[in-house]
């Protein structure tokens, strides 16, 4: 699954927006400003190599 991280500050925009990438088989990560989607972006990425 694809993951799209959607960074829009109207929130009603950003629900729409998440709402049709998940229709569409997206997993749309809603960020509300720059500073969330940075923090998002770190924890997407340790995410993707946990230590053992």
């Amino acid at each position: 699954m694809v993951n799209i991280l959607v960074v829009e500050d109207d929130e009603k925009l950003n629900r729409i927006v998440c709402a049709r990438l998940a229709e569409q088989g997206y997993r749309a990560i809603a960020c509300l400003s720059a500073i969330e989607a940075f923090d998002r972006m770190i924890t997407l990425s340790a995410s993707l190599f946990p230590t053992l």
